[in-house]
């Protein structure tokens, strides 16, 4: 019973962590998108 609680703990927080992946990974396109606009600009 214990051991299960555990795994649901632990499946939680590797869920957090995709989470917080997904979130980098679409600042990090904004960020992209951004530098090519001001280059754009620029030009």
């Amino acid at each position: 019973m214990g051991n299960k609680a555990g795994h649901e703990s632990s499946s939680k927080k590797i869920k957090k962590k995709t989470e917080e992946n997904d979130e980098v990974a679409i600042q990090e396109k904004e960020n992209k998108v951004r530098e090519l606009f001001v280059k754009m600009l620029e030009d």
